[in-house]
């Protein structure tokens, strides 16, 4: 009865700081296995990352390096799993969902392990969708920050940079006509153009950055099958 509602009370991953809801996470696994600590390493489907957390590292679950979830660089070896959560009575599960895969690492353990074996696997079942949850959550945020920078890139481009363009070249029409204040309109348009070229910096900085395509896979095989044909058809490189 205690291992269930130890289940059933199972945290949400959800708040502004993921490294705090995975440290969580990994404090109420340990305690339903009976385990002193915990860690958990994991990817997230077909992208080249790895993810490593635990229950005891200073300052929080996640190592930061840049990321939301905090990717970790170069191999998660047994030496760095020892050094965050010992090496006194491990255990280990795998798990694996349709966003990640990964395994969880126990020590601490004083049940047998013939006993502990479904209750490790549960755990597990629960930490990979936990984190699989937490993987499209932050996705979504991606996607919708992403979403945002070209709305507002596209609104600045097509508002105030355009605008400022029709005020240019008002300024350059009337100062071709030798007026007096011709000198002085002529340096308001290229004021203007300065600042024209610093909004456009802004903008393209704005433009969420594509992510390079790989040397290898089906899109560049026939982009590259693409670029032959046209080359041969055109009498071109």
């Amino acid at each position: 009865m205690l291992f269930r509602s130890r289940i059933s009370g199972w945290p949400m991953l959800i708040g502004p700081d993921p490294a705090a809801s995975v440290r969580q996470m990994l404090v109420h696994a340990a305690a339903v296995v009976g385990a002193t600590a915990a860690a958990v390493v994991w990817e997230a489907e077909d992208e080249p990352r790895v993810y490593v957390a635990s229950t005891t590292e200073p300052g929080g679950a996640i190592e930061d390096a840049g990321d939301a979830f905090g990717e970790w660089s170069g191999p998660v070896t047994p030496a760095e799993i020892a050094r965050r959560i010992g090496r006194d009575g491990e255990a280990l599960a795998l798990f694996e969902t349709e966003q990640v895969t990964g395994r969880v690492f126990f020590t601490g353990v004083r049940t047998a392990s013939a006993d502990l074996t479904p209750t490790l696997s549960l755990v597990a079942r629960e930490i990979g969708n936990s984190l699989g949850q937490l993987y499209l959550s932050e996705r979504v945020r991606q996607l919708a920050v992403h979403e945002d920078r070209i709305r507002v890139s596209r609104d600045l481009h097509d508002g105030v940079l355009q605008a400022l363009t029709g005020i240019r070249l008002e300024l350059q029409a009337i100062a071709d006509t030798a007026l007096p204040e011709a000198d002085r309109l002529r340096a308001l348009e290229r004021a203007l153009a300065i600042e024209q070229r610093e909004l456009r910096l802004f903008i393209d900085e704005l433009k969420p950055s594509p992510r390079g395509m790989t040397e290898a896979g089906p899109i560049a095989a026939r982009l590259n099958e693409m670029c032959e044909r046209l080359s041969v058809e055109w009498k071109c490189r």
